[in-house]
């Protein structure tokens, strides 16, 4: 089964969930015509649901509730995965970025001088840089990575020798694990960047500078002329998110606490 997941989760990061989710149609319907004629034995791929790699929908609309943030960042603290996939996934609800972009940062493109992590071109989805600032607390997750015998990745995988960063297919089982934990609506880590954008929206923060974090590019005379990245915006934006997680994080502990004493 781990090597369906694998497959799947690829298909979802490198196009995305929908053509996962189809991709995932279509085998079934190959394989049950095999199976319905004594062909081959029912392979295990078989039993997944669209949900479980995908979805049915070719675009995804979901916003998490601050609620709901807090009670993932709880959930992240208190779980078992890796310090490595824990960090990882802290990063990119943080950040704003996509999954491959945290999971193959490179050492290199740390700036810790300036307080800058580039995004090249080369990995960048729009073919451009993406310049992010690094707030306090972002550091601090990059630098406990430092206690990782990786050379070149931050977030090295323990089955490569951290020769290689760790997996897509790493992340997605484990927000599996942490949504199994979890009482509430479906979730993937791709929802962070729609939920800091929209929560970060509601505070006030202008759209170019959303659009900046989200490594998006800009639109219009700004495509053009524009080459500024708005880095001091952006830094205030990411404290004020953080604030944000934090205090949902915090609520989420005391409402469970309250709970357990009301039990």
């Amino acid at each position: 089964m781990d090597e369906w997941l694998t497959l799947f989760d690829g298909i979802a990061e490198n196009t995305s969930p929908y053509n996962a989710g189809v991709v995932l149609k279509v085998t079934k319907r190959a394989l049950g015509w095999c199976m319905r004629r004594e062909l081959i034995n029912p392979p295990s791929v078989m039993n997944l649901e669209v949900s479980t790699i995908g979805t049915s929908k070719s675009q995804r609309d979901r916003v998490l509730e601050l609620h709901e943030v807090g009670l993932i960042w709880m959930a992240i603290e208190n779980t078992k995965l890796s310090l490595a996939v824990r960090n990882c996934i802290k990063l990119i609800m943080l950040t704003g970025a996509r999954n491959s972009e945290a999971r193959e940062a490179k050492w290199k493109e740390f700036d810790f001088d300036n307080r800058i992590w580039t995004v090249s071109k080369e990995r960048s989805k729009t073919g451009v840089a993406i310049r992010r600032p690094l707030t306090d607390d972002m550091l601090q997750l990059v630098n406990t990575m430092k206690s990782a015998p990786s050379p070149n990745y931050v977030f090295g995988s323990m089955d490569n020798d951290f020769k290689k960063p760790i997996t897509t297919h790493a992340i997605q089982r484990a927000v599996r694990r942490l949504r199994a934990k979890l009482n509430m609506e479906e979730w993937r880590v791709h929802d962070f960047r729609r939920t800091l954008a929209t929560r970060l929206s509601e505070q006030g923060v202008q759209p170019h500078v959303v659009e900046k974090m989200l490594g998006h590019s800009l639109g219009g005379v700004l495509a053009i002329y524009n080459r500024h990245d708005w880095i001091n915006e952006q830094r205030e934006a990411y404290d004020a998110w953080y604030q944000l997680v934090i205090q949902a994080a915090e609520a989420a502990a005391r409402r469970i606490t309250e709970d357990q004493q009301t039990s």
